[in-house]
């Protein structure tokens, strides 16, 4: 079985390929990713996928040895196996007034159509739920799945939270790369320019995040 320096939970929307890319370029500076022109961070997903897999029993936990895994990994579930997986298990939280916007946000970044929208939300329910989505009912199952996806980590002692509004503070973003990736000195250079294009690119969230917190 690999083993994993820490896992992050995280609802499609909230970052989280964001934090895994910045907590793995501190171990591997040549760590491999994308960041397009919507702030959206591309970069391997081999657990990610798995994990879906295992969720939706097309796969095994017996399958994991063959799953090419990084450092610092992250899905959209959680399961008792991390526990001897990875070192470290943490989630990404937001306030519940935040909910509506991050399911808006992920929309638009990562499928900018209600169609591509509702085919990766049919891959995160179980098989039996799958018929029952559709474009008109999308949106509202991702705000319903990913409240309970929230309530159930906030609850889950195996799990440290992170907060989502700390993304925007470079001095937050620090200490929580160097919490989550192990490393204790820090390529501040490396961070703060990765950080900068994403806040840069991701203008509407914080504004949207700011006016909704407060």
């Amino acid at each position: 079985m690999p083993s994993i320096q820490s896992i992050i939970c995280f609802n499609g929307g909230s970052a989280g390929d964001f934090l895994k890319l910045a907590c793995n370029q501190q171990i591997d500076p040549n760590f491999d990713y994308t960041l397009s022109k919507l702030g959206m961070v591309e970069l391997s997903h081999n657990f990610k996928d798995f994990t879906n897999a295992v969720f939706n029993k097309t796969k095994t936990w017996d399958d994991i040895a063959s799953v090419d895994v990084d450092q610092i990994d992250n899905t959209h579930f959680y399961f008792d196996e991390f526990k001897t997986l990875a070192k470290h298990l943490f989630y990404i939280d937001y306030p519940d007034s935040m909910n509506s916007t991050i399911v808006d946000l992920y929309a638009t970044k990562r499928v900018q159509n209600h169609s591509v929208l509702t085919q990766r939300v049919k891959l995160t329910l179980p098989l039996p739920l799958q018929r029952y989505v559709n474009e008109s009912n999308v949106k509202e199952i991702c705000q319903v799945r990913w409240k309970r996806n929230l309530e159930t980590w906030r609850n889950n002692p195996n799990l440290a939270a992170i907060q989502l509004k700390d993304f925007f503070n470079f001095e937050k973003l620090s200490d929580i790369v160097a919490c989550v990736s192990g490393q204790t000195k820090l390529d501040l250079t490396k961070l703060q320019v990765l950080h900068s294009a994403w806040v840069e690119k991701n203008s509407q969230m914080q504004l949207k995040f700011e006016q909704t917190v407060h």
